[in-house]
């Protein structure tokens, strides 16, 4: 965050995203940039496409992604690599959203996601505009905690990848936030299934925001709580720091 500090700024400026959560999905995606993938992302995407039991069609389009995308931007179809599934840079993005959402953020002329400034700005891009339904919403919160007294009825829905409530209809199901919302904003329940039991979480729209990059509700939490504690720790460096100039 403090050496892509001004791209981040630049990013929430633009998009609306908190430096903390860009940096969050960079490092779950790739530890935060330090690995991208080992795997050769044509034969990745070759061998999926034509060997993949139950999603051929869609590995194979992104194939034929890859393709136009290298002939648009000039790379050797034999060079980039990425992960097993053909996720391409820092910011992990398969050859169609890299054609739609990748963004020359540094202006040097090429859209490289294997470079920070351009990843930075593509990933505040995709939270944006990758989904009209889960479009990120500049200040809102992810996460509300729940009451811990509360008890979700068995029947409602939860961790679902769009958020199917509104605050108000999860606070007339029994659940209700630790911090006030409006009762209209809409959320969703999570269940995280912990060793001393179930843990719940109100899940607000930038949650499901986080769930268009994988719709995993734990991956999800992984970013949320990760961005959580970046901005904890950036708070407390600079309070140390103020302390010290005293």
């Amino acid at each position: 965050m403090q050496e892509q500090s001004s791209w981040l700024a630049r990013a929430q400026n633009e998009f609306g995203v908190p430096p903390a959560v860009v940096t969050a999905l960079l490092g779950v995606e790739t530890k935060y940039g330090t690995y991208t993938g080992r795997y050769r992302v044509l034969d990745a995407l070759a061998t999926l496409g034509y060997e993949h039991p139950l999603r051929s069609a869609f590995f194979f389009d992104q194939l034929t992604q890859f393709f136009v995308l290298c002939r648009d931007t000039r790379m050797d179809p034999a060079e980039p690599r990425g992960s097993y599934a053909g996720a391409m840079g820092q910011a992990q993005f398969m050859p169609s959203v890299y054609r739609r959402l990748a963004l020359d953020f540094n202006g040097d002329g090429r859209r490289d996601l294997w470079s920070a400034p351009d990843a930075v700005g593509s990933i505040a891009n995709y939270l944006v505009h990758f989904d009209p339904r889960t479009a990120w919403r500049s200040g809102g919160a992810l996460l509300a905690g729940v009451r811990p007294q509360d008890a979700p009825p068995p029947a409602l829905a939860r961790n679902q990848v769009l958020p199917t409530q509104t605050v108000g209809a999860l606070a007339a199901a029994g659940v209700h936030a630790v911090v006030p919302l409006p009762p209209d904003l809409p959320a969703g329940l999570v269940q995280l299934d912990r060793a001393g039991g179930p843990e719940y979480w109100i899940a607000l729209p930038n949650f499901y925001s986080i769930m268009s990059y994988n719709p995993r509700t734990y991956y999800a939490m992984s970013v949320a709580q990760l961005a959580d504690a970046l901005e904890r720790a950036q708070r407390d460096q600079a309070a140390a720091q103020r302390s010290a100039r005293k």
